[in-house]
Formats: C-alpha cells, sequence, structure tokens
C-alpha cells in the first residue's frame, strides 16, 4: 500500500520535484557618459594626429627679406592650425615640413645644411641609445647615469 505523500513529497512512483529558483536580477549597467565621451574625443585626437594636415600651407619662401616676417607669421598659424597632428607635435618633423616651405636658389644650400645636420643630430642619439642598450644587454651593469633595468 502506498503511503499518503506528505506535502512536497514525491509519491513512490514520482520523481521529486524540482523547485525553479530564479537566479538573482543582474546589478545594472553604469555608463559613465565622461568616459565614454574621453574614448569619442581620444579617437577624434588620433585621427587628427594621423590625418593630413589642415589649412592652407605657407606659401614658398625663396629667401626673400622682406618676405620673412610673413613666412613666419603663416607657418605659426599653420602650425597652430595642426596642433594635434604628429608632423606638428615632434619638433623635428615640425622642422623638416618648414624646410620643404623654403626654396629657390638663395635658401637651398642653407636648407640642405639644416636637413644635414638635423639627421647628424638623429644619427648620433640613436647611436648612443644603441650603446647604452647594447653595453646594458651584454653586462648586465646599468650605463653610468641610468638607475638598474
Amino acid at each position: 500500500m502506498a503511503a499518503i505523500p506528505v506535502q512536497n513529497q514525491p509519491m513512490d512512483d514520482e520523481e521529486p520535484l524540482q523547485y525553479f529558483t530564479p537566479a538573482p536580477a543582474p546589478a545594472p549597467i553604469q555608463i559613465n557618459m565622461a568616459e565614454a565621451q574621453k574614448t569619442a574625443d581620444d579617437d577624434e585626437e588620433m585621427k587628427a594626429a594621423k590625418g593630413s594636415l589642415k589649412g592652407s600651407p605657407p606659401a614658398k619662401f625663396d629667401g626673400d627679406r622682406k618676405m620673412a616676417k610673413k613666412f613666419l607669421n603663416d607657418f605659426k598659424t599653420y602650425k597652430f592650425l595642426n596642433r594635434k597632428n604628429e608632423t606638428m607635435r615632434i619638433p623635428a618633423n615640425r622642422i623638416a615640413l618648414a624646410l620643404t616651405f623654403i626654396k629657390g636658389e638663395h635658401v637651398q644650400d642653407w636648407a640642405h645644411e639644416v636637413m644635414k645636420n638635423m639627421e647628424d643630430r638623429l644619427e648620433s642619439t640613436l647611436n648612443v641609445k644603441n650603446l647604452i642598450y647594447f653595453f646594458e644587454l651584454n653586462t648586465n651593469i646599468p650605463a653610468p647615469g641610468r638607475s638598474s633595468l
């Protein structure tokens, strides 16, 4: 004879009852709008840094001293307009860009000499950095004036 089931007990031929317990509701997602905006701004800045230059470049400077002040003012305006661009943020790139606007028989030797000096300085800086790296890598001793790795 079958026993009379007590509340929430299965009968002899039934599976035990499975009770559904709902999972706790997930925490609401919080979005910091300032951070979301910052990401969008960062994307815009990255595009500006890598994109092409804006505005009108200064007119070619051929060495005429009467036009020197105008050239400098025009380049400063161009630089300001593109201040977030990588070309204008890196001094060597900015100087090289300015040299592209300096053309003419009276200034070409000067512009070439400036560019050569910049290349030499960059090369010597790279050689010093490579020497320090090589020294530290091969001796496990920091180069003079540098902290340990």
